[in-house]
């Protein structure tokens, strides 16, 4: 099963490759470097993800694999709250690269958004 999510607004699964099996410890959250985004935009992105590495445990509860990415669009106010910032975070999970997975968030998030472009904010990736 694959996933996409565009946070609160949007769920959308197609069915794909099996789902890859987690590791044995499960989850990890990988920061990346935002790239095109206003000083409050990336105020908003580092806040979410300091809070990231927390919440693998409930991305695996529901349903979520490695690899996956997360995205959020360039030029948007996101916000500074979770709930603001929810509206614009989009999620592309169950993978089986992680270039499928990089690559499948910048598109869903522009598609999901109707932004222009779209940038990186972090990656779902085994734990070690």
């Amino acid at each position: 099963m694959r996933v996409t999510i565009k946070a609160v607004a949007a769920l959308v699964i197609g069915l794909g490759a099996a789902t890859p099996v987690l590791a044995a410890d499960g989850l990890s959250f990988q920061s990346v470097e935002p790239e095109g985004l206003s000083e409050d935009a990336m105020l908003a992105v580092t806040s979410v993800q300091g809070v990231m590495p927390a919440q693998m445990p409930a991305y695996e509860q529901q349903g979520f694999s490695y690899y996956g990415a997360f995205a959020v669009p360039k030029g948007q106010e996101l916000g500074l709250s979770a709930a603001e910032m929810a509206k614009w975070l989009v999620i592309k999970a169950n993978t089986e690269t992680l270039e499928e997975a990089k690559t499948g968030v910048l598109e869903s998030c522009v598609e999901l958004t109707k932004a222009d472009d779209c940038t990186l904010i972090g990656l779902m990736v085994p734990a070690e």
